[in-house]
């Protein structure tokens, strides 16, 4: 095969020249370049053979493969073979002219410039495809990683919210409840397929319910806190409509843009029954002593200052000195019986069945006056009915509890007890010219008597409150409905 017409064409064009004379020959060149034109004058079969070889060692460069056909060699049946043209790129005639030759050169030269554009934009759309793979692959091993944490804590929040012994919702700034976990159910006797998606006030009595959304609504919008963020007592209602005491502390959460509120709720009956079983006791104990000071030591003094009065009866004759001094002693032992006898009054304060809290009080006013050297009033314009005895006595341990806070702690030189009457509710006031309320708002008054009087109020549905007065001194209102003091049923202890 004449091949100088083509390597005369290919230094026209300005093609460096390589002659090899074997397929092995070809295979061990290295410094061809990623896209030179290489022809192969071989056999078909070797052509095959040589191409594969060739492909193989160099895969990762793209040379053009050209085979070179003669037609006016006899023996070249190059383009018979369709295996043979599979492998190569592109065929080239030696037998045509060369301008022909130079045009086709000139045409394979432009071919594979274009190819190697072509195979460096694949291929760097390649490494970015694999780059961009990678990081998705990275990504979505972190999301899924994230996820399987996510699960993890969202099944450890619920087991704990699940297993905790206080009651947990929380609702969206609408008041409608997202979450309600087992202790809540509970509390309440609703499921939470049964109370998901509905307004919180259900859990409330009526007279609280339906200041519930305005609280929340005026949150929002004035930031002034009236129940979120602070720890309160409040009614709450079950399921079957009994209403019972919880304690009460909402937070604010924010999730993003959304706004929600938590509220842990405990039930405090329990609480509440100890409570009045103590105060019970208490008073019990109360009684116990005053009718062992009535019966037992008042009669010791009666029967001390009976003796005593004989024996100066007997040596008055005789000597009259030493009966003026007996008479002192018997004097003295009836002062004392007296103050028993007020003490014992004072312990066992209040008998409906006789004269009721109104007496009861109009005593302790005059009996404070005596005991403590003050001035000490009481009024009724009231004249309710008190039918509940064990009322009325909450009510006078919560007045004498407040008077003697307010001689003891407030110096008060007057104080006022009265009961005023409203509509609805019974309102028993003991006000004082004292010490007053600590100067700092944020000190409040606290103490073993104040906590008794407010465990007091609320055994009786009573609201309790204590505040400054004009004077001065500290006023002590206890707050009680109507209902309760006509009822005849006892306030329940148990």
């Amino acid at each position: 095969m004449n091949v100088q017409p083509v390597l005369d064409a290919l230094a026209s064009v300005s093609f460096d020249v390589l002659l090899i004379s074997s397929a092995r020959e070809l295979a061990d060149v290295n410094d061809l370049s990623s896209f030179a034109l290489i022809f192969l004058g071989l056999p078909p079969e070797e052509i095959i053979r040589a191409v594969d070889e060739l492909r193989h060692a160099r895969s990762e460069t793209n040379s053009m493969i050209i085979g070179l056909v003669d037609d006016s060699h006899p023996d070249n049946h190059l383009l018979d073979d369709p295996t043979v043209l599979e492998k190569l790129d592109d065929c080239l005639n030696i037998s045509e002219s060369r301008d022909n030759l130079e045009r086709r050169l000139a045409f394979l030269s432009t071919r594979a410039s274009i190819r190697e554009k072509n195979e460096n934009t694949a291929s760097n759309s390649s490494r970015e495809l694999q780059r961009i793979n990678s990081e998705l692959t990275d990504s979505i091993k972190e999301q899924l990683e994230v996820q399987s944490a996510l699960r993890e804590s969202e099944a450890l929040i619920r087991a704990i919210l699940d297993t905790t012994v206080d009651g947990i919702i929380t609702i969206d700034k609408e008041g409608r409840i997202e979450t309600f976990n087992g202790a809540a159910e509970k509390i309440f006797g609703y499921s939470v397929e049964e109370i998901k998606g509905k307004n919180v006030s259900l859990l409330m009595p009526e007279n609280h319910a339906r200041h519930h959304d305005e609280y929340i609504s005026t949150y929002i919008e004035s930031r002034v806190a009236k129940i979120i963020g602070i720890g309160r007592e409040v009614p709450g209602k079950r399921k079957d409509g009994s209403i019972f005491p919880l304690e009460l502390s909402i937070s604010e959460l924010k999730i993003g843009t959304r706004t929600v509120f938590t509220g842990v709720v405990r039930d405090i009956t329990e609480r509440r029954r100890l409570e009045r079983e103590i105060l019970r006791a208490g008073d019990q104990e109360r009684q116990r002593i005053g009718y062992d000071l009535h019966d037992g030591l008042g009669q010791a003094l009666t029967g001390i200052g009976l003796i005593s009065q004989n024996l100066a009866n007997r040596v008055r004759p005789d000597d009259p000195d030493r009966a003026g001094e007996i008479d002192e002693v018997t004097r003295m032992v009836r002062d004392a019986d007296q103050l028993a006898r007020v003490i014992a009054r004072q312990l066992v304060p209040v008998e409906v069945e006789s004269s009721g809290l109104a007496y009861a009080l109009k005593m302790l006013a005059e009996n404070a006056e005596k005991l403590f050297d003050i001035k000490c009033t009481f009024e009724d314009p009231s004249g309710a009915l008190i039918r509940d005895n064990s009322v009325a006595t909450h009510l006078y341990r919560i007045a004498q509890e407040a008077l003697s806070n307010a001689v003891r702690h407030g110096r008060a030189s007057e104080v006022d007890i009265a009961l005023e009457s409203e509509p609805a509710n019974l309102t028993l006031v003991i006000a004082d010219n004292g010490s007053g309320l600590p100067a700092r708002p944020d000190l409040k008054p606290s103490g073993m008597g104040l906590r008794i009087m407010q465990y007091r109020s609320r055994i009786i549905s009573a609201v309790f409150s204590i505040t400054g007065n004009e004077s001065g001194g500290a006023t002590v209102r206890c707050r009680v409905p109507i209902n309760i003091l006509t009822s005849s049923r006892a306030i329940n202890h148990d």
